[in-house]
């Protein structure tokens, strides 16, 4: 995945457009738990990659409630944001949203873009 613009917004709209693009295979793996979505960094990553970047991942089932995308620390107590999501976390966060997703050839490549489309207000 390639991120285009980086901290981009419109500060007359209240309205939100995401579009990713990755290769069809790195899409089924990040779908099958194959992958995760790092978050800093805007890119699909495998497991061992995650672990050497983040030392509480993978992360506990202990979650804030209500809050997918940060967890507790079972031994302190303390709070974090999780680095790298799944792609049923990557969903569920953006569930206000409405979700879409196309595939499509590129040359030899099978693409898929996909994102989310709404409203944040």
């Amino acid at each position: 995945m390639y991120n285009i613009r980086v901290n981009t917004f419109e500060t007359n709209s209240s309205s939100v457009h995401t579009m990713c693009i990755c290769a069809n295979d790195e899409y089924e793996k990040w779908i099958n738990g194959e992958l995760y979505f790092d978050v800093d960094n805007n890119k699909l990553v495998t497991y061992e990659e995650a672990k050497k970047v983040d030392e509480f991942f993978p992360y506990s089932d202990s979650t804030i409630e209500n809050e997918i995308d940060w967890f507790k620390d079972l031994k302190t107590g303390d709070c974090y944001e999780k680095n790298f999501l799944t792609f049923k976390e990557y969903v569920a966060i953006n569930s206000d949203f409405e979700l879409y997703k196309n595939q499509c050839s590129v040359g030899d490549t099978d693409i898929v873009v996909f994102g989310y489309t709404g409203y944040d207000g």
